[in-house]
């Protein structure tokens, strides 16, 4: 008998790459690939979180702010410092990253994974510490690569 639905479904993957940082979407915690925290307020944190749950699709700003601030009265303003706070953090002055599309929202744009590849490439030269911090890098790129398969299946 086959079945539509896959028996198990896809699980997001818990640490999303971000341009030379790793964000974990289950502790809300932004780090350099080297283990630094990278402060960030914490409303910040859950809307990055929010675009992390939903990266590489445009999130409306009315998504945002209701998964944010739902029982709260905020303004654009809000969210617009939050989106500054995350491209401070993450430095993405250029706006590839946290790409913002007028009057319709922001998306979120993960690391390609040639960036993340190149990352675990630099990792080589450390001493056996960096063993498994490249572990971890290459198991993103495949969490990458199955994201992106499972998102052109849709």
């Amino acid at each position: 008998m086959s079945r539509v639905e896959p028996e198990i479904g896809t699980k997001s993957p818990e640490t999303i790459p971000l341009r030379g940082h790793l964000f974990s979407t289950k502790c809300k915690e932004l780090q350099t690939l080297d283990g630094q925290t990278v402060a960030l307020r914490s409303q910040s944190a859950e809307v990055l979180a929010t675009l992390a749950a939903r990266a590489g699709e445009i999130v409306s700003k009315d998504e945002i702010i209701a998964a944010v601030w739902a029982d709260t009265f905020v303004t654009d303003d809000s969210l617009v410092q939050c989106i500054a706070d995350i491209r401070r953090a993450l430095g993405d002055t250029t706006h590839e990253i946290v790409e913002t599309f007028s009057k319709r929202g922001y998306r979120l744009n993960i690391d390609p994974v040639g960036r993340v590849a190149s990352a675990a490439r630099s990792d080589a030269a450390l001493p056996a510490g960096g063993t498994r911090r490249r572990t971890i890098v290459v198991s993103l790129v495949a969490a990458v690569r199955n994201r992106q398969r499972a998102h052109r299946l849709r």
